[in-house]
This record gives C-alpha cells, structure tokens and sequence, in this order.
C-alpha cells in the first residue's frame, strides 16, 4: 500500500483538506502494526512504561 502522505498534501494544497474519513482510515491501518511491535517488545523484555513512551 502506498504512503497517505502524499495525498494528504495534494488535498491540502488544492484546499480541499482532509477527511475525518481518510484520517480514521489511516489510523485504523496502523493499529494492528503498533500491537505487533508493542508484542515484539514485550517478547524482548520491554517495560510497559518503555513501550507506552515510544508510541506516546
């Protein structure tokens, strides 16, 4: 899948901002990514604290 990023920035540059939509999406797709690394350092040894602070 291709980065958002680029088209949040044309969108934003033709005035037509951003979706709450798209923005819901993005975050969505990005959960079950951030609990596969959260897993992976907790597997490692991590500390809660440690894995909170790098996703804060």
């Amino acid at each position: 899948m291709a980065s958002p990023s680029p088209w949040f920035g044309v969108s934003l540059l033709s005035g037509a901002g951003v979706s709450l939509v798209t923005v819901a999406a993005v975050f969505l797709s990005n959960v079950p990514e951030g609990l596969s690394s959260a897993a992976g350092m907790r597997k490692a040894g991590r500390s809660a604290a440690y894995i909170f602070g790098v996703w804060a």
